[in-house]
């Protein structure tokens, strides 16, 4: 009886483990997920958005002058 007890403790331990292991993995997959958006390369429409907001600041371009520059200029 008593060898009865330990298995299912025994069981109920390993359950709660594989659970955790389970909780671990899931939240580790979901981290690595935002991370791989985040570190993603900017679009063409965000890096021409950026470079416009840089120019506008630092140079004194007006937005009708940035209007018609294209990206590779």
């Amino acid at each position: 009886m008593q060898t009865e007890e330990q298995q299912e403790l025994n069981e109920e331990e390993k359950a709660k483990l594989f659970m955790e292991l389970l909780e671990k993995r899931k939240k580790f997959f979901a981290a690595k997920r935002t991370e791989e958006k985040r570190n993603r390369p900017t679009t063409k429409a965000q890096q021409r958005s950026f470079m416009c907001t840089y120019l506008k600041n630092i140079d004194g371009w007006k937005p009708k002058a940035l209007k018609n520059k294209s990206f590779a200029e």
